[in-house]
């Protein structure tokens, strides 16, 4: 297969992964993707550029320096046609999340006086319980207790124990390592801002290619 076959072949891949969609969904989309050709055009130069020379090179930098345009003009488009509906967005997730607040905070309240209800009642169930076991062991006579649900149902809910673990830290300095998660985002922002001197940290200074447009 010679290159030209490979290349065809590369457009195609472009076309079937980036495909036109219809104009009439929205204008901003549409918009955005007039820039497929010159995204094909790029990533077909990018495959192909031969770096082994100041000639190529140059280039090379060239197509860089393109693609990092034409990424930014993207950038520039997406965020004025999302900006709109990133606002709307954001009013329906504060209006149903404020409701939900509030029907969060009735549940809570409802629910504190059943589980409140609930204690009370399985209080004096045992309480109950303890006065038959008495009253068995005075007459020597065992009275079975009835094994009944102390679960409260409605025609809607009903209520159950579920069991669960939790914890609550006693003596952070006996809390293993394994348990301690390392702020590296905080680390290299203090780096950046000129500190040299965190114990336990190796700072080490490079260099990082960078390619920038003129």
């Amino acid at each position: 297969m010679n290159d030209t076959q490979h290349d065809t072949d590369f457009l195609d891949l472009l076309k079937d992964n980036l495909e036109v969609l219809p104009d009439d969904r929205f204008p901003a989309i549409a918009e955005i993707e007039k820039h497929l050709p010159e995204i094909s055009r790029l990533s077909l130069m990018a495959k192909n550029v031969t770096v082994e020379d100041s000639e190529g090179c140059s280039t090379a930098l060239d197509i860089t320096a393109d693609i990092r345009s034409l990424d930014k003009a993207i950038e520039v488009l997406r965020k004025k046609a999302v900006e709109p509906y990133r606002k709307t967005v954001q009013m329906i997730n504060d209006s149903a999340k404020g409701l939900q607040e509030v029907l969060s905070q009735a549940q809570h309240a409802v629910t504190v006086k059943i589980a409140t209800y609930h204690a009370k009642e399985s209080e004096k169930a045992r309480a109950a319980e303890e006065s038959v076991r008495e009253l068995s062991k005075k007459l020597g006579v065992d009275i079975v207790i009835p094994n009944e649900s102390r679960n409260i149902q409605s025609s809607k809910a009903t209520t159950y124990f579920k069991e669960e673990w939790s914890f609550e830290i006693e003596d952070v300095n006996l809390i293993p390592d394994v348990y301690w998660v390392i702020d590296e985002k905080m680390i290299q922002k203090h780096i950046d801002l000129g500190k040299q001197d965190i114990p336990g940290v190796k700072i080490v200074k490079g260099k990082k290619f960078v390619v920038r447009r003129k």
